[in-house]
């Protein structure tokens, strides 16, 4: 092994199970560690990705770390964890989960136990290495998670799932506020909210409910501003399945636009 890290900083590192193999992760990154939790399916997702997930209120995309790094798919037990990690991909900060099979501890690694991955003999593509740490006598695997969630041309976007931005699309609502039904347009969903394009005044009352095509049920909201005929709304309970499965279609829309 080459290229031994000389005056590099201890690493702080999370240390994970896959397949009864140890590995880590950049400790800064993870922002925090899941039970299992639903999962939305997104159709026609690599084999990795296993949908969409809910983390206190925002949609974030699951990946399965066995799959992305080429071993069997795992099942999940009673150790199942997510971890949700938030790195740069394509300039923007992105939050994704990564399911593990086990999550162990936090730890550092000394300056001097750090060297570079060989470019062969690795169990994982080396390119998905950060680097090889040495602890108790024994190498543990530091996992590159930029690599890692970097999409080959062709594979689903996990900046695009994970999109907390608007999405530039225009779906058919109907709007109840008070009693009173208004027909309008859907612009974008983020932020377990909307912005509904449509009314002609402020609606007097601040709670209502909200129909929209492709959404498997109504939702109930709070409005949150107005301006300009457009109204900003907060979902009640923005992880609702019929909030995901909307975003999932919203997608889709934005895609076929794209």
């Amino acid at each position: 092994m080459t290229g031994i890290h000389v005056g590099a900083t201890p690493l702080q590192v999370l240390t994970l199970s896959l397949h009864s193999e140890t590995f880590a992760l950049d400790a800064l990154k993870v922002r925090e560690i899941l039970d299992p939790v639903p999962v939305t399916e997104v159709p026609g997702a690599p084999h990795f990705l296993n949908g969409l997930i809910n983390v206190r209120g925002k949609v974030v995309p699951l990946l399965d770390l066995c799959g992305k790094l080429g071993m069997p798919p795992s099942s999940q037990s009673i150790d199942t964890r997510i971890i949700v990690v938030e790195v740069p991909i394509g300039g923007l900060s992105t939050i994704v989960g990564l399911r593990a099979d086990k999550v162990y501890e936090m730890t550092e690694l000394a300056a001097e136990a750090l060297e570079d991955a060989p470019h062969i003999g690795m169990r994982v593509q080396s390119s998905f290495v950060r680097c090889i740490g040495k602890r108790s006598g024994e190498f543990l695997v530091v996992l590159d998670l930029e690599a890692i969630l970097h999409m080959a041309p062709g594979q689903a976007d996990v900046t695009k799932l994970r999109r907390h931005g608007r999405l530039k699309v225009a779906l058919p609502c109907r709007v109840d506020i008070g009693g009173q039904t208004v027909a309008a347009q859907l612009a974008d969903l983020s932020e377990g909210g909307a912005a509904i394009i449509g009314f002609p005044s402020r609606p007097q009352l601040s709670e209502g409910q909200i129909a929209i095509e492709g959404a498997a049920e109504e939702l109930s909201f709070a409005v949150v501003d107005y301006q300009g005929g457009t109204l900003r709304v907060k979902f009640h309970d923005p992880g609702h399945p019929a909030v995901l499965e909307l975003l999932r279609q919203l997608e889709e829309e934005t895609d076929r636009e794209a």
